[in-house]
């Protein structure tokens, strides 16, 4: 097996956390990057020594791909799997477990003692565990009065102390949170439960997204660490919650997170996997020293520097991110600018998970904010073929209107655009006609403009499915070598792309992977019926057609979100089927017809190289054998057997003898030997070139060799239903691929697990029905988990070809709104990410609202940076990189970590940079920044600042600050009130002028000097300082960065 550099570096990177006695390691890789091709490596890096490794998973599709790559790449060992009525063998060297299968009584028939190496897929990090004062955890639940447990101290020579339980008791509650941590790391908990912060504690209820919370260190590490909220949840149902009390300091660390004593923690949860990772982590005793050596691995694309790692992992030992994909050529490079609008969206109502879009676009649909859209136009792509994304038809045709008005020729698509003349703009942008499309939502998603080079985001969102939207898991994607589950599927594999002008069906790369968690604000839509089963997030994107008028003619294929759907008053149609441009192969129609006999109806003597063909002499299709044998011109003679059977009397068989080389008087006859590529049990993959006419030529030989003939119906048979051994499944997949390639509709179904029958009919779609409808299948919401698992591939066609249960359909891909690559064919398949001639890179224009309370999606976070990181033209995997170096194991000193301390200032800098807006700068006249979570700082002097807090009970302190003393100057509960007071008392004590500049000019957050290039003076300040910066860094950012760290 061929590794690819990075697995064989990850490797590596395992091998030697082993050999260094780490007994707990993670490795987050993103999704595609080949875990389990990990998995089959382990044996080899990690000796066995008579004892079993155990991979465990929370997907039943992982396993018998884990099996099969595991087996493939150590045919000596004993590989087992065990899930559901299925059972491993005792003896197995490698067992591969479902984790909702090994339950209390299976997983007690794997003794301990017998497991050398466990690998956790998709690691999650159990209930909340306590952190013993022997450095073990345990379950909340099991902890007693009088345990001891770690704790916070505050005492700078002394951190952590160990101090005893004095009180604990059980309680139910209805209302409660889950607080989500870096690497799946969550905290369940009731609203008033308070966390330490920063700013001393703070009730959950209370933390924001991005907050950071104290934790437990990793390692040897005895200070302390933050761990950044990445999410927050509510949780309606009633649950048992637990509340315990810690003597003297009162605090201590539930699943690694420092947390005040009694309140309510929840603890043994029913959902989901964690409480059965934790079983499985409890029964194979890996707390212990002398336990088995356990890799964690995850597709979490975040922090890799420790934070995060909960109660499981000691470390985290290799890294590869969506950076790391991009450095080495996978995608396409993307340069942003972020651009404020100082337009106030606070006030726009939510719903469902976003913003309420009528209120939404009266809020950002002024005309300043427009002008602001065409001015970053022509300041950043300067004429680039650029699509901007609006938020309703009225905001796309008002922004259409102010590009033209400026002489930048724009047009305007939407979903009501009539067929024709939404068929005549796309063709227009993808011709260059004109410049700049505008569009909403749903308008141009789906069809393929390798010339567009630039994206402006003009509509805000707190919706990170607007990025992508997903599969189920049970969904398969069909690419080169067959239907595939996700875990499958890797970025650069050939996928079916659905051309939905022409229907063309074409292979192309598969671009970029998503794979998450169902987010609380979507549901599952379904659709099902004999023919069709698809089940999607409510906003993935679905091709339908309508029929209109009388004569129901057909308008052209677009795009609708799944939701959207239940909307719809008529009948519409799903794609099942389309096209694939082939050349035919060099084969008479009786040649294709005998290898359609040979595959269902054939065998091969591999001693005497005699090919036979058997059929029940009363079979009437027996002349159709004869006739095609003739017409091949082969050697050929009949016998017939007649079969011996004690129960009942059978047919007599006739057996045609096909001759491989005719030899003496018949070597004017031909011999099988010339079609022996073709003659393939498995379907030779050359038929994969057959054309219409010859595909169905093979149909129907295959259809009477191994087909359900129904005989004396009295209806007219319009489909094939081919039945094949489930022994030969490549046989069945390879050919309903090329059915699907060549306008079939084919379906596959297992009966008694035996047989597969693939059921084909010439139909290029299926017919959904409207709201209502009762002879037809119609849109459905379905239930799902709160763990539900997601996921799609983006492409360059932005279609796939999916099967669920064996049923046919195709949908529209997820899409990245800033991110979308095309390939570069001059280049190898795995590195086809760059557009030849004029594009080279993809610019991004980010319009950044005031969102106040409210968090949006941005694009440096689909990059690993904080939300709020302002991006000024650079490359996004640059700052990425800037970033994630603070953050990674050294490549050239393994071990050794870069501080913590360099670590936050990190991430500090990229929100101060350019002077993010937080909710206190937003509203004052001031730069005040916000150098940490919840504290706000305004520099008056180089001596003197300002700094604002808020407490636990909600009410703002305002504190006047030198190096010697704090003195407060006002205090309020009302945020507003507050900053109205500092900004007056301000105003009038620095009301002076130094030299000829006034000082307020320079405190002004809004001066034209801030966008000014730094001087070489400041730039020398932060090099003597050894304070990272950017090129191009302004003189705002300079003086931001001196405040910080200066």
């Amino acid at each position: 097996m061929i590794l690819r550099p990075y697995q064989a570096e990850c490797l590596d990177r395992i091998q030697d956390a082993y050999r260094r006695g780490v007994k707990r390691a993670l490795v987050s890789m993103a999704t595609g990057s080949g875990k389990s091709i990990i998995f089959s490596q382990l044996p080899i890096i990690i000796p066995i020594n008579g004892k079993k490794m155990a991979i465990f998973a929370h997907r039943e599709e992982l396993l018998d791909q884990a099996a099969t790559h595991v087996q493939e790449a150590n045919p000596t060992l004993k590989v087992g799997i065990e899930q559901g009525n299925r059972r491993a063998d005792k003896d197995v060297d490698v067992l591969i477990a479902s984790v909702q299968t090994l339950q209390k009584k299976r997983l007690a028939e794997w003794p301990p003692e017998e497991m050398g190496t466990i690998v956790i897929d998709e690691c999650v990090s159990g209930d909340t565990r306590i952190l013993m004062a022997d450095n073990t955890t345990k379950p909340m639940s099991d902890v007693q009065v009088g345990d001891s447990v770690i704790c916070y101290t505050s005492n700078r020579e002394k951190l952590w102390d160990v101090r005893k339980v004095t009180w604990k008791k059980e309680t139910k509650r209805t209302g409660s949170l889950k607080i989500y941590y870096p690497y799946d790391v969550i905290l369940h908990c009731t609203p008033e439960h308070p966390i330490r912060t920063p700013n001393g504690y703070v009730k959950s209820k209370d933390l924001k997204i991005g907050r950071a919370c104290m934790a437990y260190p990793s390692g040897d590490d005895k200070s302390y660490t933050w761990k950044e909220v990445v999410d927050i949840k509510r949780v309606p149902r009633e649950e048992t919650f637990y509340d315990i009390t810690v003597e003297e300091h009162h605090n201590f660390v539930a699943n690694g997170i420092v947390t005040h004593n009694c309140h309510h923690a929840r603890v043994n949860g029913k959902s989901g996997n964690n409480s059965t990772y934790q079983a499985i982590c409890d029964h194979f005793k890996v707390w212990d020293k002398d336990g088995p050596f356990v890799l964690g691995v995850t597709a979490t694309p975040n922090r890799a520097d420790g934070a995060g790692l909960g109660t499981l992992f000691q470390e985290v030992v290799f890294h590869y991110g969506i950076t790391d994909l991009i450095d080495d050529g996978w995608l396409v490079p993307v340069k942003c600018w972020s651009i404020d609008s100082e337009v106030d969206i606070s006030n726009v109502k939510r719903s469902m998970g976003d913003f309420v879009l009528s209120q939404l676009s009266e809020a950002v649909n002024q005309i300043n904010r427009n002008d602001l859209i065409v001015k970053s136009y022509k300041e950043f792509l300067k004429d680039r073929q650029t699509i901007v994304f609006c938020v309703d038809v009225a905001h796309s045709k008002a922004v259409c209107e102010k590009f033209n008005w400026y002489g930048i020729e724009a047009r305007h698509v939407d979903g009501t655009t009539k067929d024709d003349e939404r068929h005549d703009i796309l063709s227009g942008f993808k011709e260059g006609k004109f410049s700049v499309l505008t569009q909403c939502q749903i308008a141009t998603e789906g069809f393929d403009a390798p010339i567009c080079s630039g994206i402006i985001m003009a509509r805000p969102t707190q919706s990170e499915v607007l990025f992508s939207q997903c599969l189920d898991s049970q969904t398969q994607i069909l690419t080169f070598d067959g239907f595939k589950y996700k875990d499958d599927v890797q970025v650069g594999d050939m996928v079916a792309g659905f051309n939905i002008d022409t229907e063309e069906i074409s292979w192309v790369p598969a671009l970029r992977k998503v794979e998450r968690r169902l987010s609380t604000e979507e549901f599952m839509v379904s659709y099902k019926s004999p023919t069709i089963d698809i089940r999607v997030t409510n906003k993935h994107r679905m091709i339908i057609r309508t029929r209109h008028g009388r004569k129901k003619i057909p308008s052209q294929w677009r795009f609708e979100t799944a939701e959207s759907l239940f909307n719809i008053n008529t009948d519409y149609n799903i794609p099942i089927s389309g096209y694939q441009k082939s050349t035919g192969v060099s084969l008479t129609d009786d040649e294709i017809r005998f290898i359609g006999w040979f595959m269902t109806d054939g065998c091969l003597n591999k001693i005497n190289s005699c090919l036979t063909i058997s059929q029940a002499s009363h079979q009437k299709w027996n002349d159709d054998i004869v006739s095609c044998l003739d017409g091949c011109g082969f050697k050929y003679s009949i016998y017939r057997q007649t079969p011996k059977s004690k129960f009942h009397a059978n047919s007599d068989r006739l057996v045609y003898y096909v001759s491989r080389n005719p030899r003496g008087g018949s070597t004017h006859l031909k011999g099988w030997s010339y079609l022996t590529e073709y003659l393939d049990k498995h379907f030779s993959i050359l038929l994969d070139n057959v054309s219409n006419e010859q595909l169905e030529v093979l149909l129907y030989a295959m259809h009477l060799g191994n087909g359900q003939k129904q005989e004396n119906q009295y209806w007219t048979r319009r489909s094939y239903h081919i039945c094949i051994g489930l022994h030969n499944r490549l046989q069945a997949e390879r050919l309903q691929s090329l059915c699907i390639r060549r306008g079939y509709k084919c379906n596959m179904s297992i009966t008694d697990g035996r047989l597969i029958i693939l059921r084909i009919k010439k139909k290029t779609f299926s017919h959904i029905g409207s709201t209502g409808s009762k002879d037809r299948p119609i849109a459905k919401i379905s239930d799902h988990s709160n763990d539900e698992i997601v996921w799609c591939i983006e492409n360059e066609m932005q279609t796939l070809v999916t099967q669920r249960n064996g049923k046919v359909a195709i949908v529209g891909n997820c899409i990245g709104r800033a991110t979308r690559l095309y390939p570069d064919t001059s280049k190898p398949l795995h590195k086809q990410v760059i557009t030849p001639e004029t594009k080279t890179d993809m610019i991004v224009i980010d319009i950044c609202d005031n969102a106040g309370k409210h968090s949006l999606v941005s694009v440096p976070q689909l990059f690993g940076l904080p939300p709020k990181a302002k991006m000024q033209g650079e490359s996004a995997t640059q700052l990425a990189e800037q970033f994630e170096m603070a953050l990674k194991v050294d490549k050239n000193e393994q071990g050794r970590r870069v501080p913590q301390e360099q670590v936050r200032k990190m991430a500090k800098m990229m929100n101060l940079l350019a002077g993010a807006e937080n909710k206190v700068r937003s509203k004052s006249k001031f730069n005040w920044l916000e150098p940490a979570k919840g504290l706000y700082t305004l520099s008056l002097t180089d001596t003197l600042s300002l700094e604002a807090t808020q407490d636990l009970l909600g009410t703002w302190r305002t504190v006047l600050c030198n190096q010697k003393q704090r003195l407060p100057l006002y205090e309020d509960t009302d945020m507003l009130r507050m900053i109205r007071e500092a900004d007056d008392w301000v105003e009038k004590e620095f009301d002076f002028k130094i030299g000829e500049v006034s000082h307020l000019k320079i405190l002004r957050k809004s001066e034209a000097w801030r966008k000014h290039p730094a001087t070489q003076k400041q730039l020398n300040y932060l090099n003597w300082k050894k304070i990272p910066y950017y090129d191009g860094i302004t003189k705002g950012e300079a003086c931001n960065l001196r405040t910080l760290y200066g």
